[in-house]
Parts: C-alpha cells; sequence; structure tokens
C-alpha cells in the first residue's frame, strides 16, 4: 500500500541508475510475469523509503530488465556473444558504486524469469 511516509523500522532502499538495462520498460515487460521487473523497479523509485544518499540505504535495489533484454536481444547472439554479454554484466554489476560495502549482500535484483 502507497503511503506518503516510509513507516518505522521499514528499510531504506537506494535505487541504482542502471541505464540501458533498465532505461525504459520494453514492450515485453508490460504483460505476463517479467512484467514484474518493471512493476517492481517502478514501485521502488516512487516509494516513501527510497532514499537518494547511499549512506542511509538498508537495501541496494539494482533494476535489470534482464529478461526483456533476453527475449529481444540476447536471444539472437550465438554462445560465444551471449557469454560476452554476461561478462559485461557481470563487470558492471561488480562495479557498482557501493557494491562493496557489504560485498554485495545489501544487493536486491529481481529475476522475472528463470532463465537467469
Amino acid at each position: 500500500r502507497y503511503t506518503s511516509a516510509c513507516p518505522e523500522g521499514a528499510p531504506k532502499v537506494f535505487v541504482y541508475d542502471m541505464g540501458e538495462f533498465a532505461a525504459r520498460p520494453l514492450n515485453c515487460a508490460r504483460t505476463g510475469f517479467w512484467a514484474s521487473e518493471v512493476y517492481i523497479d517502478r514501485f521502488l523509485r516512487h516509494s516513501a523509503c527510497r532514499v537518494h544518499d547511499w549512506a542511509q540505504a538498508d537495501v541496494f535495489f539494482v533494476p535489470a530488465y534482464l529478461t526483456c533484454l533476453e527475449l529481444q536481444y540476447f536471444s539472437k547472439l550465438d554462445e560465444t556473444k551471449k557469454a560476452e554479454e554476461a561478462e559485461r554484466m557481470a563487470a558492471r554489476i561488480e562495479g557498482l558504486a557501493h557494491w562493496g560495502r557489504r560485498g554485495g549482500f545489501d544487493h536486491a535484483f529481481l529475476f522475472g524469469a528463470s532463465g537467469w
């Protein structure tokens, strides 16, 4: 339920800007199970528990519309290119500004499909 204030004791959430990985809801993310990737991202971006100061965050949310990327882009690649893209994504995640604070244990991801 939406509230104008973050409830006492609720975790404070910092939402990363993931650029191309979550720049806009792609057509495939508007319906179906994988739409959760977009809905949760949008909910947290507008949540009263969102913080813009990372030092106040209890949890770091990493939005990425991975199912859409898989369906619309990665599925067309050969295995070598898929492996290269996976390495690029892993490097991007490990390079997140606050990943090192707790070794990523305070970072949350949403996977709307079992392919990831």
